[in-house]
């Protein structure tokens, strides 16, 4: 009856299955980096959840769900930011995340088609969002000003302009 299944107690995760494998290829490609199957190495911590996250914001927005301000766009916004943020890990500074929809729908097409269906639309979704924050906005403005010593965190950058504006 199970003659023909894979043996899965050498799988150190779900993964380390066909379905992330082909997510973990191109990810390695587009980065140079390697995924090394290590469960506590931040780097192939980002691969796995860059990996998920694309199947999930993919999906969503295959299934008529745009990043946005509020509720469940509001989720898939988030979602998409963390998968962004952890690329970072993996040295990239420029919009990436959307050249993972293709294979996303090469993989999962047969059962989910929406994903091969609206394959254009998803990437284009992923893309505008993606290009619309990069650098994530605010991040690095705040990490140099931590960095040159700004005097108080946010009060030293910050303080002087209210300063100025509250003084009669």
């Amino acid at each position: 009856c199970t003659m023909g299944f894979q043996d899965f107690k050498s799988q150190i995760s779900n993964y380390e299955t066909d379905v992330f494998h082909p997510i973990f290829r191109q990810l390695e490609r587009l980065s140079g980096e390697t995924y090394g199957r290590d469960l506590a190495s931040p780097k192939d911590i980002a691969f796995r959840v860059i990996a998920d996250h694309i199947r999930c914001v993919g999906f969503a927005v295959a299934d008529g769900i745009q990043p946005g301000n509020t509720d469940r766009n509001y989720v898939v916004r988030r979602i998409l930011r963390r998968a962004v943020r952890y690329g970072r890990s993996l040295g990239f500074h420029k919009p990436f995340f959307y050249q993972l929809v293709d294979v996303l729908a090469e993989t999962m097409g047969d059962v989910f088609p929406e994903i091969r269906q609206r394959r254009d639309h998803v990437r284009d979704v992923i893309r505008i969002e993606d290009v619309g924050r990069p650098g994530l906005s605010g991040t690095p403005v705040f990490e140099s000003a931590a960095d040159s010593g700004g005097g108080g965190g946010c009060l030293g950058m910050y303080g002087a302009r209210a300063a100025a504006r509250d003084s009669p």
